[in-house]
């Protein structure tokens, strides 16, 4: 999804880097929310270890 969208931004006569920063910011944050999420949801489980 994310090349499919890099590609896009090219064709449409973004430069490469700009095409990779257009196309990145969309995408971070719902990567950001499912990696917080997941880190929230083991913090109760390290209290049985211990």
């Amino acid at each position: 999804m994310l090349l499919d969208y890099i590609s896009l931004e090219k064709v449409s006569g973004q430069s490469d880097l700009d095409a990779v920063v257009v196309s990145v910011v969309p995408r971070l944050r719902p990567v950001v929310l499912a990696a917080g999420t997941t880190a929230l949801g083991i913090v109760p489980l390290l209290q049985d270890v211990f």
